[in-house]
C-alpha cells in the first residue's frame, strides 16, 4: 500500500514539475522503525528518530552524502574516508606543535560530529605516533589522553603499521 501511495505521489509531483527525488527520499526516511536482535531475542520496534536504515544500497549512498563534507571540518589534517571509517594524518618535526595542531583539529572534527548528530566510537579511536626507533616518544593529547589511547602498531586495510616504522610480519 505504501509503495502504491509513493508512486502516486511521485507521478503527481512529476506532473506538477516538482522534485520527485525529494518526495522519494522523504518516503524512504519517514516512519521507519528499528529493532535490536541480541542472542536470539528481538526488541519491540521503536521509531527511528535519527539516522538511516542499515543494510540497503540507498542507505549507504545517503550516509556517504551525509558525511561528504567531513573533510572540510579540518583544514590541517590529511584525511582518508572509506565507507564509515575515517583516518586522519598530520606530520610535524616539533612534537609540541604536532600535539597542539592535532588537538585543535580534533576539536573541529568533534564539533562537526556533534552538529551532524554523529559520535565517534571511542573504542575504535586511537592515535599512533610515527618516528625512528631512537626518537619515538609518546604524545600527550592533553584533554583527549583518556579518550583516545595510543597504539604501538595498527592493522589497517591489510597493512600493519608500526610506530617505529618497522615491517611487522
Amino acid at each position: 500500500m505504501a509503495l502504491v501511495h509513493l508512486i502516486t505521489e511521485i507521478y503527481k509531483a512529476k506532473n506538477r514539475k516538482e522534485n520527485t527525488v525529494g518526495i522519494f527520499l522523504d518516503f524512504y526516511l519517514t516512519d521507519r522503525y528499528q529493532t535490536v536482535n541480541y542472542n536470539g531475542l528481538e526488541s519491540s520496534p521503536l521509531p527511528l528518530q535519527c539516522g538511516l536504515p542499515e543494510g540497503s544500497i540507498l542507505g549507504l549512498l545517503l550516509f556517504l552524502l551525509y558525511v561528504n563534507d567531513l573533510p572540510n571540518a579540518s583544514v590541517k589534517l590529511s584525511k582518508i574516508l572509506f565507507a564509515d571509517d575515517t583516518s586522519v594524518f598530520y606530520s610535524h618535526k616539533d612534537l609540541d606543535t604536532l600535539n597542539y595542531v592535532v588537538n585543535d583539529e580534533l576539536d573541529n572534527i568533534s564539533t562537526w560530529c556533534k552538529a551532524n548528530k554523529l559520535s565517534l566510537n571511542i573504542k575504535k579511536t586511537h592515535f599512533l605516533l610515527f618516528g625512528l626507533k631512537s626518537n619515538a616518544s609518546p604524545i600527550s593529547t592533553e584533554k583527549r589522553r583518556s579518550e583516545y589511547p595510543s597504539l604501538v602498531s595498527h592493522w589497517s586495510k591489510s597493512v600493519w603499521i608500526s610506530m617505529e616504522l618497522l615491517w611487522i610480519f
